[in-house]
């Protein structure tokens, strides 16, 4: 799958990871393990960077980093990228 269309899949996953409140405060390399463990190729923390600028732009995302705890979270803990639809490219 091209990266280009792996975009939306990359959101989700991180959309998981911040929604899971059974790992609360996920770091960017925890982040990163997940998604490249279930897309099976490997992501840069530039992309990663760069995907979360995407969320916040095309969803609103209010993710926020937590310097105390080391670990990233949605400011607002009813958020999830999921109330929106998927594309039929995603």
């Amino acid at each position: 799958m091209p990266k280009i269309k792996s975009a939306g899949v990359r959101y989700r996953i991180i959309d998981g990871c911040l929604t899971n409140t059974m790992a609360p405060f996920p770091s960017l390399e925890k982040i990163q393990e997940k998604i490249e463990s279930q897309l099976g190729t490997s992501i840069s923390t530039s992309m990663l960077n760069k995907d979360f600028a995407a969320m916040k732009e095309l969803y609103n995302a209010p993710i926020v980093y937590d310097k105390a705890r080391a670990g990233y979270y949605y400011s607002d803990p009813k958020f999830s990228i999921a109330e929106f639809p998927l594309t039929a490219e995603e």
